[in-house]
């Protein structure tokens, strides 16, 4: 069996709240557009998809991600866009901010390749 895995960070309650107050505003200013938005509790900052994997596999990327991470000090993160990438399948609303992630994929080798 396979799983739909992606590398992401967990972002603070504060930027969280943040996000969600953002969102809320979004949803005031485009109520008559049909979008489902995701829960202040599952927001992240993707950092790679990894596509299906294979249950088998899944503990060696759980623990190379757990390794890597633990070798990390927490950093700070500034929005520096946000924007959208529709598809006909599904639409994602995106918040950039590129210059950090360039720094956490030198530092997570094991788990972006």
């Amino acid at each position: 069996m396979t799983k739909r895995i992606f590398a992401a960070v967990d972002i603070s309650n504060e930027a969280k709240d943040k996000i969600s107050e953002y969102i809320k505003n979004l949803k005031s200013d485009f109520s008559d557009l049909r979008v489902g938005w995701e829960k202040t509790e599952k927001l992240h900052l993707t950092l790679k998809f990894h596509g299906n994997i294979d249950d088998s596999d899944l503990q060696k990327l759980n623990d190379a991600a757990m390794e890597t991470a633990g070798q990390i000090p927490k950093f700070n993160l500034q929005t520096t866009a946000t924007g959208a990438f529709p598809s006909r399948k599904k639409r994602a609303f995106y918040g950039s901010a590129s210059k950090i992630k360039r720094e956490l994929y030198r530092n997570f080798p094991k788990v972006l390749k």
